[in-house]
């Protein structure tokens, strides 16, 4: 609450050192604090906090709405009941890397040490009964010990468990993972869901998708799964390849043949379908998006492959220009100064459309395709003015 509070004053000036040292934390804790905010701007239909240069922190032009759609008490109003407590500090301990102390759980819950201590012998029973072992050392803390595989097959079922908490608490399962790392997941999963043909039920698209968030966290602090022998061929195989290489690809982490195997075994249970309508124009479409994407990176000298946002902002435009009658938008001036100030970007356009190059695009529709470049290729100093480039694009 202080931190959404600091945040309403100062408006963009401030920097994760800053809140830091404002309020006598680290800044992991002020990033932990950033995620729950996020989780809960979410929830509320509002924009997100992004990170720009140097540590900055970059608000949403909506960010002065939070200050009327708080929670009495702030987002740490919620009262965890005795078995949410027990099954979150589980999961806190099962997630660390190394000794967690009895009074970090209990901060990170709010809640008092001797509470901590009280529950240890549940905590143990719920480690237990998911094949892990809690170890507690005098001076040290708590650790866990039992193999990656059902360390993840625990946080798993935890997050089950827990949906019905505060989306705030997602931080105790997923990690330090960031907003645009979840969005991009979920986006990841449903994109590709129909670009296979295939269809799961909301309960197991949502499982899914946590056991991506929790691999990404989990590789990024290097947990790796421990090798694993191949699974019998399945529908899920081709499927399974494809995103975790998208999700390697836009969360920035190294997937190996263990991850693939585990989440074929996931999927597996998953009882996917196939889709009986599909339109096979969306896949040429994002298969075209991607190689225009990957050529103008070449050409221009910056890797643009890893923004998701751009991939799906540039394949919805795109997508209209393979229309049987696709959209002829008069030319504008804002678009012209944009392109102009870029002219780069309007030759990068027409030199490296691909396998769409038999698509003639009139001036003012490569001027649009190219107004999604901008950004991203003025480097990572122009996170901050991402938003406004793509906002401005929906105004035209």
């Amino acid at each position: 609450m202080d931190i959404v509070r600091e945040l309403l004053g100062v408006g963009d000036d401030v920097t994760f050192a800053i809140l830091a040292e404002r309020f006598d934390v680290s800044e992991r804790t002020i990033r932990n604090d950033i995620a729950s905010i996020n989780s809960f701007l979410e929830g509320s239909g509002l924009g997100l906090i992004n990170y720009g240069p140097g540590g900055s922190i970059v608000l949403p032009d909506d960010f002065v709405e939070l200050r009327d759609r708080l929670p009495e008490g702030g987002l740490s109003a919620y009262r965890l009941s005795r078995d949410e407590r027990r099954l979150l500090a589980s999961v806190l301990v099962a997630n660390a890397t190394s000794y967690i102390t009895l009074s970090e759980v209990a901060s990170r819950l709010g809640t008092s040490r001797v509470t901590i201590i009280h529950d240890l012998d549940a905590i143990r029973d719920l480690l237990s009964a998911g094949y892990l072992e809690l170890v507690s050392r005098s001076g040290r803390g708590l650790i866990v010990n039992g193999e990656e595989a059902e360390r993840r097959a625990y946080l798993l079922l935890a997050s089950v468990s827990a949906e019905r908490l505060p989306e705030s608490l997602d931080v105790t399962i997923f990690g330090e993972l960031s907003a645009d790392d979840t969005v991009a997941i979920r986006k990841i999963l449903n994109e590709r869901c129909q670009a296979h043909q295939l269809r799961m039920t909301d309960d197991e698209f949502r499982r899914i998708r946590n056991y991506l968030c929790i691999m990404v966290h989990r590789v990024r602090v290097r947990c790796r799964l421990e090798e694993d022998s191949p699974r019998p061929e399945s529908l899920a195989d081709s499927f399974a390849t494809d995103v975790l290489a998208l999700v390697a690809q836009y969360c920035r982490i190294e997937v190996n043949d263990a991850e693939r195997n585990y989440l074929q075994g996931l999927l597996a249970s998953a009882n996917l379908l196939g889709h009986e309508v599909f339109q096979t124009v969306d896949v040429q479409t994002q298969v075209v998006c991607r190689q225009f994407i990957d050529r103008v990176s070449k050409g221009i000298g910056v890797k643009l492959s890893s923004d998701y946002d751009l991939f799906e902002f540039l394949s919805r435009h795109m997508g209209s220009l393979f229309s049987e009658r696709p959209p002829q938008p008069p030319a504008t001036t804002e678009v012209s100064a944009v392109v102009g100030r870029h002219p780069e970007l309007a030759t990068a356009v027409r030199q490296n459309r691909g396998p769409a190059r038999g698509l003639r695009l009139s001036l003012s529709q490569r001027g649009r395709v190219g107004l999604h470049l901008p950004s991203p290729v003025r480097g990572p100093g122009a996170t901050s003015q991402r938003g406004g480039a793509d906002q401005g694009h929906r105004r035209l």
